[in-house]
């Protein structure tokens, strides 16, 4: 994913059920991109990581284990990006 900021991007997996894990937020400082990232449980977060993030981090939130226990995973998943600077910067919201 290409985005000039990473610290503006709120990153978030929604499943089928609604249940939420937030996968990074306002995290990189003024790096840019995701590239080839995976999220993960029982690695490290990107708290302190500068971007572009290129590998392996445990979400934000918690962890998939948690969150998702006995969840069906059947159904339609959702990957919730937002740009918290959207409103003021509309050329990068479109460009995610």
């Amino acid at each position: 994913m290409s985005h000039p900021f990473n610290s503006e991007l709120k990153l978030k997996l929604i499943s089928p059920y609604g249940t939420s894990l937030e996968l990074s937020i306002n995290d990189g400082g003024f790096s840019n991109n995701y590239n080839n990232t995976t999220f993960t449980d029982n690695t490290n977060d990107t708290t302190d990581v500068l971007g572009p993030f290129n590998g392996i981090y445990q979400p934000k939130g918690g962890n998939f284990i948690s969150k998702y226990f006995n969840c069906n995973v059947n159904g339609d998943w959702i990957l919730e990006i937002n740009d918290v600077n959207a409103p003021f910067n509309a050329v990068d919201a479109k460009n995610i």
